[in-house]
């Protein structure tokens, strides 16, 4: 070739040679760039031919600023930013500064719906929120959505059994019902009538559509080893759409808020640690008695830990573990305050206002 072109393939899924066409493409010529896309996260993950040559990028679930972005046109990028600094070292100012600025924009944006938040924590994460379309619609779409992962995606994996795609429907929807700690393999496996090897193979599978993910718990490795992993979903909006579904056995609405915004919480730390230079890394804290509900390492720096809740909060669970863990400054989302605040070595954040990272 005399010139350089690029090279942007969609819906790569649908040929089962794609890899090897960009193999031979990559190792004939220089001066093509190549873009593979493809809606089966699956397609991409068990791909040996492309795996050596292939620089992976996962397209995440929407912040709270790109939704606005899409939703309103507006986008604070400056309090995202600020953020990483309050959370990776403490630094609260600049965050208070554009949390400032972006309270003061939205309440002056007409279009803006101050309910916008609570339903970007039920139905948002994906582009389709911003578009006019009724809730029920909204996760009536999204469990089409996993209804194809399993049924279509998974089922393309050599070897995954049409027991084990009801199987996976089944995990998904138990994991929706319960809280983040509360899986045990072994009385799923019971559950199931099936084995915890194929418990555990399923949600490593399911984990590779990006449907979920899990942290480890925080501590030694013979502590990873023993600790059963946490899951949660990659959007809260999952979650809420199969506990629609599914029959929602909660009837307490700000535990199940609660539970959501855990979830929420999650979801971005976990996004969080998967971009960037620096190395992070999300835990769950498996102390038995006034355990936080994660903690952030950054390297060899002392942890950060961060305690989630809908209504006040107490400090005992984030004192105790900032002094347990010999943390410099402990973290609390919830809405016991309505902006960023920092006593001592505790910082408090809205939810609002940290869904921006």
């Amino acid at each position: 070739m005399d010139k350089e072109i690029f090279l942007l393939i969609d819906e790569s899924q649908y040929d089962k040679n794609w890899s090897m066409s960009g193999k031979i493409i990559y190792d004939s010529s220089e001066k093509i760039f190549m873009v593979f896309t493809a809606s089966s996260a699956l397609n991409l993950e068990y791909n040996a031919d492309a795996a050596r040559r292939m620089f992976k990028r996962v397209v995440t679930p929407l912040n709270y600023n790109e939704h606005l972005k899409l939703k309103y046109d507006y986008s604070n990028i400056n309090l995202g930013n600020s953020l990483v600094s309050l959370i990776l070292n403490g630094e609260e100012q600049n965050a208070i500064k554009y949390e400032n600025e972006m309270n003061r924009d939205l309440i002056n944006n007409i279009k803006y719906n101050f309910n916008d938040w609570d339903e970007y924590l039920k139905y948002g994460g994906f582009p389709i929120l911003a578009r006019k379309i009724n809730f029920r619609r909204l996760s009536t779409n999204i469990v089409d959505m996993i209804e194809k992962v399993v049924n279509t995606d998974m089922v393309a994996i050599k070897n995954f059994t049409f027991e084990n795609q009801t199987n996976s429907n089944r995990i998904l929807r138990y994991l929706a019902l319960q809280n983040a700690g509360d899986l045990s393999q072994n009385n799923l496996a019971k559950y199931l009538k099936t084995s915890q090897a194929n418990v555990k193979n399923i949600l490593d599978i399911l984990e590779k559509t990006h449907l979920i993910f899990s942290i480890e718990a925080y501590g030694t490795s013979s502590k990873h080893m023993k600790k059963t992993k946490k899951y949660y979903f990659a959007t809260s909006s999952i979650r809420n759409a199969l506990s629609e579904n599914s029959g929602n056995t909660i009837n307490d609405i700000k535990q199940y808020e609660g539970i959501l915004l855990e979830n929420h919480v999650a979801s971005i730390l976990f996004n969080f640690t998967q971009r960037g230079n620096d190395c992070f890394t999300l835990y769950y804290d498996a102390n038995k008695k006034r355990n936080v509900d994660f903690i952030l390492q950054r390297d060899f720096k002392n942890p950060v830990p961060i305690e989630v809740g809908r209504g006040r909060k107490d400090k005992k669970q984030i004192t105790h573990a900032i002094n347990s863990y010999g943390a410099d400054y402990g973290i609390i989302i919830s809405d016991t305050t309505t902006n960023i605040e920092k006593h001592n070595n505790i910082i408090y954040v809205p939810p609002k206002t940290f869904s921006f990272l």
